[in-house]
């Protein structure tokens, strides 16, 4: 998704800013980017962990996939 997604989303962006405010714009969506690509992994190794170890009454596996689609459901509201 991110190789379709987020060279999109840098278009339409990059339309809604002046011409002198591009780099910033390159490097506030690029930062954002980086920041998640570092909180994902660590997030969804450890709901994924949480929902299998048997702790819980009920096994999910798809508990992280659930988890993305709960995220990007709050970010299409916002």
């Amino acid at each position: 998704m991110g190789a379709i997604g987020f060279p999109a989303l840098q278009s339409i962006a990059s339309r809604a800013v002046p011409d002198d405010a591009q780099g910033a714009l390159q490097g506030v969506m690029t930062s954002l980017a980086s920041i998640a690509m570092v909180i994902a992994p660590l997030l969804m190794t450890q709901t994924f962990a949480v929902f299998t170890d048997g702790t819980l009454p009920f096994y999910l596996p798809g508990a992280p996939f659930l988890l993305a689609a709960l995220i990007m459901a709050l970010c299409l509201m916002v």
